[in-house]
């Protein structure tokens, strides 16, 4: 009996240390279904964070996710002080941001991740511009989208794709 509950005891104890922050290529398999947005929209403050080309950005800490939701909500009546708790043992945030952009009409979202046989991931970026014949409101907005996906520790790249929106 003590050799059973022994076995039982370090069986319970590998499971509990099993994650070691690297890769488990088998949670990412529908990494399509378990991405979530974390903030998408037009209206914020710009972002002066480090962001790769194109304003992407792969987040890895609790800090730096903090600095950019603080950032982005400044002034615009928002709880700066909400952020999101993000466990970074076991997500990855990742994010875009089109810059100031002179008018309504302009929007940005990761479509879709996609999951390569080196291990590697795209996320794949559509932004969205208005036509010349297109009306919008004269405002200066900040188009982003920031997800969250199951802790990723390999290359990260960002394909983008534009749209223009023709209006009639």
């Amino acid at each position: 009996m003590k050799r059973l509950l022994l076995i039982t005891f370090i069986g319970l104890g590998l499971l509990a240390c099993g994650n070691s922050g690297e890769t488990n290529m088998d949670d990412l398999s529908n990494i399509q279904d378990s991405m979530e947005t974390l903030s998408r929209g037009t209206m914020g403050s710009p972002v002066s964070l480090e962001t790769g080309n194109d304003g992407q950005i792969v987040i890895s800490s609790q800090e730096q996710f903090e600095e950019l939701w603080k950032q982005m909500h400044q002034g615009i009546g928002n709880d700066v002080d909400d952020v999101p708790e993000i466990d970074f043992d076991r997500f990855t945030v990742l994010g875009v941001f089109m810059g100031e952009m002179p008018s309504s009409g302009y929007s940005i979202r990761i479509n879709e991740i996609i999951l390569q046989d080196d291990g590697s991931l795209i996320a794949e970026v559509y932004r969205s511009e208005p036509g010349p014949t297109c009306m919008n409101l004269t405002v200066i907005t900040y188009p982003h989208h920031i997800v969250k996906i199951p802790a990723y520790d390999r290359e990260i790249t960002f394909e983008s794709t534009t749209f223009v929106e023709e209006c009639e």
